[in-house]
């Protein structure tokens, strides 16, 4: 038995779906896949976004002149454990910044400091003197303190021990946020 067809039949589907090879053989446009291609420019969106991110977040850095200045801080004063650093002005010859640190009664003490430096013969730098509270007159500020300082200098002081150049947080500006 054979299957009559009727002229009011509807046509049956050979094929569910057409390839788009056998759309594009008969003529008839066939767009590319875009998918790889938004891929790829997320990728590199992220990538990029991600890099800048890491590079945002790192801490900031100081100049060797911090390093210096505070390195003298360190082994000039008592209890050099409860020192902080705070609000750097970092110059290509001085350097000026606010320590603290806590004495043997439990206070803490704050001391505005400028370290200016200078260029010997040979062109490296030393420190060439220390002006701590700008008025009075400070241990820091003896000139054979420095002097000895700078003697270390020459046996290399640096070449072993690098010291920790990270940026110090600003002063805050209200004054209940001393007591952190």
């Amino acid at each position: 038995m054979s299957k009559i067809k009727s002229p009011n039949a509807k046509p049956t589907k050979t094929s569910a779906k057409k390839t788009k090879a056998d759309m594009a053989a008969h003529g008839v446009k066939v767009e590319k896949d875009k998918s790889k291609k938004k891929l790829y420019i997320g990728g590199a969106v992220t990538l990029f976004v991600l890099v800048f991110g890491f590079w945002v977040m790192q801490p900031s850095k100081a100049s060797i002149n911090f390093g210096i200045c505070k390195t003298y801080i360190e082994l000039n004063v008592p209890y050099p454990h409860t020192l902080r650093f705070m609000d750097l002005r970092d110059r290509k010859l001085f350097v000026r910044m606010t320590y603290s640190y806590i004495d043997a009664y439990g206070q803490t003490i704050f001391f505005p400091i400028t370290c200016k430096f200078d260029r010997d013969e040979n062109g490296s730098k030393f420190l060439d003197s220390v002006d701590v509270n700008r008025d009075k007159s400070h241990p820091l500020e003896d000139e054979d303190r420095i002097a000895e300082f700078n003697k270390s200098f020459g046996i290399g002081l640096f070449q072993k021990y690098e010291p920790i150049l990270l940026r110090p947080p600003r002063m805050p500006k209200n004054i209940i946020n001393y007591r952190k």
